[in-house]
Formats: C-alpha cells, structure tokens, sequence
C-alpha cells in the first residue's frame, strides 16, 4: 500500500507517513499550514494553534493533517545544526554522591510515612 508523505523540505528527504496515499493532498496541506506557522507566528502558542487547527477540521482529516504539519517541523528541526552535545554538558556528573541534608525537601521520615502508610493501606 502506498503512503502519504510530506515533501522533501529544508534539506531533509521526504517523510512517508502512516495515512494511505489517498490522504495526500491532506498532509501536504498540514506541511503547509506548519511553514506559514514558523514564517509568522500569531498569538497563539503551537498546542493552542493544533488545537483550533483540528477543531476547524473534518474529523477524518485531523490525524493526517496533524502529522503533516509536525512532520514538517521535524524536517525544519533537522535541518537546524546543533551544538555538539559535549559542549553544552558538564565534563564530569558524580550522581553517586547524596545530597546535603539542607537540599532535601522538609517532610516525615521514610519510617514514620510507611508507619502511616499501614493504617491506610487494606489490601
């Protein structure tokens, strides 16, 4: 069976989807709508814009132009070049230590909390 892709962007080779080819128009329409999203963003945050996105929608068309459109920011985001990871971590992380006891939050101690926890608890 033959798929629906987003079109090549960016850079970055076209994605094929999960909707059949028959949804294509539909998840090119969703790549679309995404590139006039990062081109001029309004007031709404990207979850708000999905959101009313899918209200305005038919509903056998939302998940093929949802995928679309984040498909679309994911080939804008790989295209994107990022800092070597190296760069931006600490050279050296010691997780074995145990914090000061200053640093740990205020609250019962481990045995008064399963003290109360057995009073509670029937099962």
């Amino acid at each position: 069976m033959t798929k629906a892709i987003v079109p090549a962007a960016y850079g970055q080779q076209p994605m094929p989807t999960r909707h059949d080819a028959r949804f294509q128009e539909i998840v090119t329409f969703g790549a679309h709508t995404a590139e006039r999203w990062m081109a001029s963003p309004g007031p709404l945050s990207l979850p708000e814009y999905l959101e009313a996105l899918q209200y305005n929608l038919p509903g056998s068309t939302r998940q093929p132009v949802l995928d679309g459109f984040l498909m679309r920011i994911e080939q804008h985001f790989r295209a994107v070049p990022l800092p070597a990871p190296a760069s931006s971590l600490p050279v050296e992380i010691d997780d074995t230590t145990t914090p000061p006891a200053a640093a740990l939050p205020d609250g019962p101690a481990p045995e008064s909390m399963a003290t109360s926890a057995e009073g509670v608890c029937h099962g």
